[in-house]
């Protein structure tokens, strides 16, 4: 919805029946729920601020979690808030924003295995590409996302719902 207006554009969609949104910042997941907003929120983006993430947490925002770091933090404030947060997976399958990385899964399994305090009810990628029809390096991302997906599932991690965002920037 950009530059359609944060506050008006979430109240169209819910009254039209959505039940779920996303933004890109800390600052949005906070104004919606300062202005009312009661439906989940996910924030898209990962952060390691521990500030941001305590907010988030306490202004019950679903959280995307793309680091060993982010999900320590997370988890540490949690535990401390005596709360189950409710998280997404961002895996990079190659656009190289931010995320666990699809070549270090042993790594990423190893990290949540630590995280009592999380729930993971999403995983999710962003294809860099996905705009150009047939493109061949949109499906290399997305064949690692799978891959990455099997791994988790084989080491008795729940993915919760899969998501794949794409770009046209």
């Amino acid at each position: 919805g950009y530059g359609l207006g944060l506050i008006p554009y979430s109240k169209f969609l819910i009254k039209n029946g959505i039940n779920f949104l996303a933004v890109s910042t800390v600052e949005e997941a906070l104004r919606l729920r300062k202005k009312g907003i009661t439906v989940d929120i996910l924030m898209l983006s990962s952060t390691s601020i521990k500030k941001e993430i305590e907010l988030l947490i306490k202004n019950d925002i679903i959280l995307s979690i793309g680091s060993k770091q982010s999900g320590d933090i997370a988890n540490e404030i949690a535990k401390n808030l005596n709360k189950k947060v409710r998280v997404h997976l961002k895996i990079d399958t190659g656009f190289g924003r931010y995320g666990f990385s699809y070549n270090e899964k042993k790594e990423m399994v190893e990290a949540i295995s630590l995280w009592d305090n999380l729930e993971i009810e999403g995983t999710f990628s962003h294809l860099s590409l996905a705009f150009y029809e047939k493109d061949k390096y949109s499906v290399q991302q997305f064949d690692r996302f799978i891959d990455c997906i099997e791994y988790l599932k084989e080491n008795n991690i729940e993915t919760g719902m899969l998501h794949i965002c794409n770009s046209s920037a």
